[in-house]
Order: C-alpha cells, then structure tokens, then sequence
C-alpha cells in the first residue's frame, strides 16, 4: 500500500492558528508603532528646521533669523528652499494629547535685548509630542538655538 502525501487536518488547522495569533499580535502594536514613528518624524523635522534657520542665519549680512512676530508656520517665503527644501509639516494624525490645534510646528522670532541692528536675535518653534521620543517626554515642546527641551511652550 502506498503512502499518501501531504498535511492532515490537525497540522493545517495549527498552522492557521499560529497564524491568527500572529496577525492579532501585529494589530495590537501596529498603531503604536506608527505613532512612535510620526513622533520620530516630528523631532526629525524640527531638527531640520533648527539646521535651516541656522544655515539662514549664517548668510545674512547682518545675522538674523526670518522675522515672525507671532506664533506661525514658517513658509518658503520666510525660510528660502536653498536652506531647507520642503518646510516640513507636521505628520497627522495627532496623537494624544496633541490635538488639530497644536500638531503644527509653530515659529516665533524674537529681538535680542542687545540687538541694535534691528536684526532677530533668536526663534522658539512649538510642537507637540503624542509620547516620549528622542530624551523628550510627552506634549508639548519648544526649540531655540541651542536646544530642544519640554516645558514653556509659551510662545511670548
């Protein structure tokens, strides 16, 4: 008598299983992975824009980064595509406690104290975080110049 080939009922059935559990184990985390990655895309962003305004900076001829007097994206008619190639936006949706209205990267340039050239001394760019990222807790975030940290996300 010849042997048969092939798979039995029960190994096709655990074969299915393993693989339902697998999928159900891969919804569960897959949302949480792409809000790590929007927030990893958020602190990337704004790093870039740091670069770009300090590349901006540099150029002038009497130093000074694009003038905003109130909190607002910046455009390409504020910082040249030379410095930064697409002014980034921020990546939707928003994740908690992030909401429409502050999952933006909002500028604001300031006047040095000590400024007499009438130039912009230094910037501040808000943004919001829907979880820790980068040595930066959840919510909201401020860079300047020389950092990026959390806290006074007030932009005076």
């Amino acid at each position: 008598m010849k042997k048969q080939k092939g798979f039995t009922l029960v190994e096709l059935l655990v074969v299915v299983a393993i693989i339902g559990i697998l999928a159900a184990i891969a919804l569960v985390y897959l949302p949480l992975a792409r809000a790590k990655a929007r927030d990893a895309k958020r602190v990337s962003a704004v790093s870039d824009l740091k670069n770009a305004l300090e590349l901006y900076y540099n150029d002038q001829l009497l130093p000074a980064y694009p003038r905003k007097d109130t909190p607002d994206l910046l455009t390409s008619a504020d910082l040249p595509t030379q410095y930064i190639g697409t002014i980034p936006v921020a990546p939707t949706p928003a994740d908690d406690p992030c909401d429409g209205a502050t999952n933006s990267y909002q500028y604001k340039s300031y006047v040095s104290q000590s400024d007499t050239s009438n130039g912009t001394g230094w910037y501040r760019i808000r943004f919001c975080l829907g979880r820790a990222t980068g040595g930066l807790s959840e919510g909201c975030a401020v860079a300047d110049p020389g950092s990026t940290t959390n806290g006074n996300c007030v932009l005076p």
